[in-house]
């Protein structure tokens, strides 16, 4: 393996643009890097420096346009940089299924509210008059009965057997509906990811399951979750989402770190 222990990182890359006849501009249009992240990386300034995970990335990239073998870089420059600091927190993007339910936990609890105290004042009040109501009814019955003839009796149980089963039927279905709401609650989030440029990506499904990419432009993904997503990109204008089938707004700049939660 080629050691490079006498060149610096700056040294090395540049030798390697020389031979390639390649100048910053260039890089960029092949690697559809940032050019500010490409001078950071060709001029070695370290203070300036992405994230470790970001930087390995764009590595690779350079590597690959400059025909260089990412062993040489990865063993020789990359190994020996010690970048602990995390990459760059921005203002968390909410999608449009978060705001509304940040708005339902305010709501919902005053609805609940209003209609308890409907229903108590209407108990009080409307009471009485049911009372009044069930007693004119029994007592119509009991003479309606006594007037009945055998016949007109076994109408009346032929009626009260089919409002029985009328009922019944309403009974099921109330469950079967209780049923299938209780499924639609379960079920399973898509989500798919269209890149429009190079991005690195990495997926989170219900805290569970991780999955990181270096996504080509042109190329899709596409995650099932029952929960959440948690999507870390760091370059947020390079792709777009799309949730259950809705394709939703952009989530940043083209070049921008970002860190979402999709529910």
């Amino acid at each position: 393996m080629e050691k490079q222990d006498d060149k610096t990182l700056e040294q090395f890359l540049k030798e390697y643009l020389l031979k390639n006849n390649l100048d910053i501009q260039a890089l960029h249009e092949k690697t559809k890097i940032s050019k500010k992240y490409l001078n950071i990386i060709i001029n070695d300034d370290y203070e300036n420096y992405p994230a470790k995970v970001y930087l390995r990335g764009f590595l690779k990239e350079i590597a690959k346009v400059l025909n260089i073998d990412f062993s040489i870089i990865e063993n020789n420059y990359l190994a020996k940089l010690n970048l602990d600091k995390d990459p760059e927190i921005t203002p968390k993007y909410e999608s449009i299924f978060e705001i509304e339910n940040r708005k339902n936990k305010f709501i919902t609890p005053g609805i609940v509210i209003v209609v308890f105290i409907i229903f108590i004042l209407g108990y009080f009040f409307l009471k009485p008059s049911h009372k009044v109501v069930n007693n004119e009814i029994e007592k119509q019955e009991v003479k309606n009965v006594v007037k009945f003839k055998d016949k007109e009796k076994k109408e009346i149980v032929k009626v009260q057997k089919e409002t029985k089963n009328d009922n019944n039927s309403i009974k099921n279905k109330l469950i079967v509906k209780k049923s299938v709401k209780k499924k639609n609650s379960n079920r399973i989030k898509h989500l798919q990811i269209l890149a429009k440029e190079l991005t690195w990506v990495r997926v989170t499904m219900d805290n569970k399951t991780k999955k990181t990419y270096f996504m080509q432009k042109g190329e899709n993904k596409t995650f099932e979750a029952r929960k959440f997503f948690k999507i870390d990109t760091g370059n947020a204008g390079g792709i777009d989402l799309i949730l259950n089938g809705k394709k939703l707004a952009p989530i940043g700049k083209r070049g921008e770190v970002k860190h979402i939660i999709l529910k």
